[in-house]
């Protein structure tokens, strides 16, 4: 009979015990809700009166769809005359023999001024990679 009534007692305690951790629990779950919804919105105003201004020639390049010869050599990690070179070479051998094999470096011209396709760049990276296209002393090969 004793027995029965420490089980009881202990039943009893770990009841309450298992009460009284669901409740810290909850409480817990809904506090760290709040502080973090409210540091959130007090992160965000801090970081943003923190953090220095953005370079714009960066991210701005990164959002044009056309961009300049100077850009489009940095972007492949040429110089501007290597990239006014292969430019010229692949214009130079359609207008020899009237066509060209693959991708040209996708190209517009407004006045004086040449401006790159980004997308087609990209494009036309992977095909001259790909058929292994050669630029040596003005000349294209594939």
């Amino acid at each position: 009979m004793e027995n029965q009534r420490r089980l009881l007692a202990i039943m009893k305690l770990q009841s309450y015990s298992l009460l009284l951790a669901s409740v810290v629990l909850g409480v817990s779950l809904v506090a760290s809700s709040i502080i973090l919804g409210k540091g959130v919105s007090s992160d965000t105003a801090v970081t943003t009166a923190a953090s220095p201004a953005p370079v714009p020639s960066a991210s701005a390049a990164d959002d044009k769809p056309l961009i300049t010869i100077e850009e489009a050599a940095e972007l492949l990690g040429l110089t501007e005359q290597e990239f006014r070179q292969m430019l010229a070479a692949e214009q130079s051998k359609f207008n020899r023999t009237g066509s060209f094999t693959g991708e040209m470096i996708p190209h517009i011209k407004i006045g004086n001024k040449i401006l790159i396709a980004r997308d087609g760049l990209m494009r036309w990276l992977d095909d001259a990679s790909r058929s292994r296209r050669e630029y040596v002393d003005g000349f294209v090969t594939n």
